[in-house]
């Protein structure tokens, strides 16, 4: 009969003991390397996105300034009453202020707009105009509000000034 003390000396397959634990504890920081990765890649995927919206929400109020800026004298009303809207980018049915359900409404055709297939709009608004001091009659400066919107995430309010000779 083997006695308990002589089977607890021998050491043959520990060896195979020793490897399956080394090899459990490499599995365990393997997979957690792994969900780390998916986790890290995950955020910066989110990041990348909202820098999208970001920067087509930034071209947007920009490309309202430009229509602004080519204007060789101050715009009538498109939407008369209290909103005094001047122009909208998506179709003319646009409100005022839209909510995020009206984003569709406003893409030409119901479809994206932007390089980066991000809907988009933009609003200008004008604010008021004031007399400029020492100009000479005739001279007003007109205040604006531009506003955009990208993909419902991002929205860029800006205020814009421009001087027209108007009455003349």
């Amino acid at each position: 009969m083997i006695s308990t003390a002589l089977i607890l000396k021998n050491d043959r397959g520990s060896t195979i003991i020793v490897a399956m634990m080394i090899l459990v504890f490499l599995t365990i920081i393997g997979i957690s390397a792994t969900n780390t990765s998916i986790f890290e890649s995950q955020i910066v995927g989110n990041e990348h996105r909202y820098q999208i919206d970001f920067y087509v929400a930034d071209s947007g109020w920009k490309e309202g300034a430009m229509w602004l800026e080519s204007l060789s004298g101050p715009p009538a009303e498109v939407n008369p009453g209290t909103d005094r809207v001047v122009k909208n980018y998506g179709l003319n049915t646009a409100p005022a202020d839209p909510a995020p359900s009206d984003l569709s409404v406003l893409t030409p055709d119901n479809t994206t707009v932007s390089q980066y297939n991000v809907p988009y709009w933009y609003q200008v608004g004008c604010e008021g105009d004031n007399t400029v001091t020492g100009s000479g009659s005739g001279w007003r400066e007109f205040v604006y509000t531009a506003r955009s919107n990208a993909n419902q995430t991002q929205e860029i309010e800006v205020a814009l000034s421009k001087i027209f000779k108007v009455g003349y």
